[in-house]
């Protein structure tokens, strides 16, 4: 009788063990695929073409004038820049006219004008298209980004930091 009790209470000790195995692992499965949703949400790129017309304005610091680069295209530069409480540094690409008004510390508006047909998902795809030219009459198939720069005192939370138009 007592082999036999002895012989239930393994058998069920057994039994409650693989049940929390599984049920853990049951768990961790649905986190990762809840994770894994969440993700393909999140990120989602424009692949299609879209008419733009549009303008937004973000903030940056210059950390670096980049002033001993020299560009492959002598209209083009570069600039590092930051953004308040982000710690990652941008090698913006600017008009080498604009550049020389910028000093290294100092906070500027960069306000982007958009218009024409391209793909934007992010400021990559904004300054690659980045030009002195007119927006008046942009030809069709063609994205053109005008830049203007203006010096700012605005600290903090208050500094502008507006979307991409999409």
């Amino acid at each position: 009788m007592k082999n036999i009790k002895n012989i239930v209470i393994v058998v069920l000790s057994i039994t409650v063990v693989l049940l929390t195995f599984f049920i853990v692992k049951l768990k961790l499965y649905e986190n990762i695929e809840q994770k894994n949703n969440t993700n393909n949400n999140a990120i989602k790129f424009e692949t299609e073409q879209k008419e733009y017309d549009c303008s937004f304005t973000k903030t940056w610091r210059v950390v670096d004038k980049m002033d001993g680069y020299v560009a492959e295209v002598p209209e083009k530069s570069y600039v590092i820049l930051d953004k308040f409480q982000s710690h990652n540094a941008y090698a913006h690409p600017i008009l080498t006219n604009l550049k020389e008004d910028l000093e290294v510390d100092k906070y500027y508006e960069f306000t982007y004008q958009v218009k024409g047909t391209g793909i934007i998902n992010d400021i990559s795809d904004i300054t690659r298209y980045i030009t002195d030219e007119s927006l008046e009459e942009v030809p069709d198939g063609v994205l053109r980004v005008r830049l203007s720069i203006k010096e700012t005192n605005k600290q903090g939370l208050d500094q502008i930091q507006e979307d991409i138009c999409k």
